[in-house]
């Protein structure tokens, strides 16, 4: 008992992994019982595993809770062996622009596929998407396209010339957003009038669920934690994420209501977020617009002398904390 105790305070080895496994197999058990044992007739098995999905959740938080501060040490000292590793750890604004490669990859996939399934079929739901998802890869695609030439940049402009070039990369992203909720006019009015909506069927709503509270938790991060900086392309960046992660909402909300109460209209629950969607995103829209134009007209009544006393020239604010933390 006294070994058990000891256990239960400080989990470890082989048996750890094995309540993990255990605490994955209650959480299944809880989501294919609770779909298919009213229909079976016992329903009453899918409760037995909703409480020990709730008991090995718990404990599994509890582990991660004591583990998370050593394992946190070991992968950040491992990425610092190396150099690609270590960069993404200490620059806030590098480890954006590695991660929006990824996310422009996947933009540019989306964007020829549904834009293909579009054209092919006349569907305006699929071209609508191709073109939301072509807009998001130009906007990405052009500051990654910024960082690419900013070696070359920064031989022939001053750093004045080149906080200015930011501003205008920021300011057109804005004109994008803006531009995103007329590109899904075609998808918003056919989720508001025939109620179409995103299917997601079987386990893969419970995958999407999960996906979309944590894209848009990690977008509203991101976005307070980009205004730290003064690097306004990385905050361009981080505003198409979470304009982005505003439109994931509205696709989660019409597949759940699609794969939970088929025969329900839900026009006006659509109605609601995809107007909150397009405002918001507009709305951040024309924020970066106004921001873009005065930080590059400030910087163009500068002169260079000015420009390295300026706040602008200091270093960014999220750069400083890594900094003293190192």
């Amino acid at each position: 008992m006294k070994r058990l105790l000891d256990w239960i305070k400080r989990p470890h080895g082989w048996t750890l992994v094995l309540f993990y496994f255990i605490a994955a197999a209650c959480i299944a058990g809880a989501i294919v019982f609770s779909v298919v044992g009213k229909s079976a007739g016992y329903a009453y098995i899918a409760y037995i595993f909703y409480a020990l999905a709730a008991i090995t959740l718990g404990y599994t938080v509890y582990t991660i809770v004591i583990f998370a501060p050593i394992a946190k040490q070991k992968i950040i000292a491992l990425m610092k062996k190396n150099e690609f590793t270590g960069k993404m750890y200490a620059q806030y604004g590098y480890r954006t622009i590695i991660f929006a490669i990824g996310s422009f990859t996947l933009s540019v996939a989306n964007a020829v596929i549904n834009g293909s399934i579009g054209i092919i079929n006349f569907s305006v739901w699929y071209f609508a998407l191709g073109i939301y998802y072509l807009l998001l890869a130009v906007m990405r695609g052009g500051v990654l396209v910024y960082y690419r030439k900013k070696k070359r940049y920064t031989q022939t402009e001053s750093p004045r010339e080149m906080c200015m070039r930011a501003a205008g990369k920021y300011t057109m992203c804005g004109m994008g957003l803006i531009l995103l909720p007329i590109a899904l006019t075609g998808v918003i009015i056919e989720t508001i009038v025939s109620d179409r909506a995103f299917v997601r069927s079987g386990m893969m709503i419970y995958v999407s669920a999960v996906y979309t509270v944590w894209k848009i938790t990690m977008g509203i991060y991101n976005f307070f934690k980009a205004r730290r900086g003064d690097e306004l392309t990385v905050r361009a960046i981080r505003n198409v994420n979470l304009a982005d992660a505003y439109v994931s909402v509205l696709a989660l909300q019409t597949a759940m209501f699609h794969e939970f109460s088929p025969e329900e209209s839900f026009g006006l629950a659509n109605t609601f977020t995809a107007s909150a969607a397009g405002i918001l995103t507009g709305a951040l829209g024309i924020y970066m617009i106004v921001k873009g134009i005065q930080r590059k007209r400030i910087l163009k009544n500068m002169t260079d002398d000015e420009f390295e006393n300026s706040d602008f020239n200091k270093p960014s604010v999220y750069k400083k904390v890594k900094s003293e933390e190192d």
